[in-house]
């Protein structure tokens, strides 16, 4: 498969229920930790409906990663932080694709990883658009 110059991992998050004002502050400071890493790519962005959708639609997110030696690094972290989200909201359901298809979730080590050829990645996530619904951005205190 060929390489994108620059590729992007994808997030969401699906439930019935919106996050908790608890769910959104333990979401930022995940957040803040990740993204206090010296990351040369994006940050892990995140933003969460402020009232159930039809789709369950809780929380999306996605971050272009750089194609250059520091991309796997700042994909570590990001991924660290996908997985914290998944155990969080263990009630949930977390997708996560990557434009390479490279990251899938490690059923024995429970975590976001990088493909080594055992395991299938995830169907590519369905963009949702900002306009569809009221957003907020979780950030990171």
């Amino acid at each position: 498969m060929l390489r994108a110059m620059a590729w992007t991992v994808y997030y969401q998050v699906h439930r019935d229920k919106v996050l908790s004002d608890a769910e959104r502050k333990q979401l930022g400071a995940i957040i803040g930790e990740v993204n206090s890493n010296d990351l040369t790519s994006e940050p892990l962005r995140m933003q969460y409906a402020t009232s159930a959708r039809p789709d369950r639609a809780i929380a999306w997110g996605a971050s272009k990663l750089r194609d250059d030696d520091t991309e796997m690094v700042d994909l570590g972290y990001i991924l660290e932080g996908l997985t914290d989200v998944r155990q969080l909201l263990e009630s949930a359901t977390c997708h996560v694709s990557d434009d390479n298809e490279i990251v899938v979730w490690d059923k024995e080590g429970e975590r976001y990883s990088v493909d080594s050829g055992e395991a299938d990645a995830e169907a590519p996530v369905t963009v949702i658009h900002e306009d569809d619904a009221p957003w907020i951005e979780a950030t990171g205190s």
